[in-house]
């Protein structure tokens, strides 16, 4: 079930109507789901959908977009696993549970693409805009 904003004014019902199915719509996208997704949780999903592709590639950390398209050829989940590793705000032990994978992999995955990315993913800045050039890359892979 999908839950739009909260709103006042019943003229504005169209809106809300549209961002409970949005919720419905981008469920898929969340590392951990319920039976009732809010439309706060997929609202960032729904706004980068307003985007062209070429828009969306503009504004994704370049690095992490070539790793994207690296990716697309060698068939590795290092995108998916960084982003859930950073969701999990670091955890190797979440990340590993999400991933239904061994601690370990991990480990190796996020030594990986800190290699392949020349930089150190601690930083909470860069940390912010790497999960926000992930959430980009899942909605190109979508489309």
């Amino acid at each position: 079930m999908g839950v739009s904003d909260s709103f006042h004014d019943l003229y504005d019902y169209k809106i809300f109507e549209n961002e409970a199915k949005s919720s419905i719509n981008y469920r898929n996208f969340l590392t951990n789901q319920s039976h009732i997704i809010f439309y706060e949780r997929v609202k960032q999903y729904d706004l980068f959908s307003h985007f062209t592709p070429n828009q969306l590639t503009y504004y994704c950390n370049q690095k992490l977009y070539s790793l994207y398209l690296h990716e697309k050829n060698e068939k590795t989940e290092y995108i998916k696993t960084l982003r859930i590793y950073l969701e999990c705000n670091h955890s190797v032990k979440d990340t590993a549970e999400l991933l239904f994978i061994h601690r370990n992999t991990v480990n190796y995955r996020i030594q990986k693409i800190k290699e392949l990315l020349d930089m150190e993913i601690s930083d909470q800045s860069l940390t912010n805009e790497l999960l926000f050039s992930c959430q980009i890359l899942q909605i190109l892979d979508h489309n």
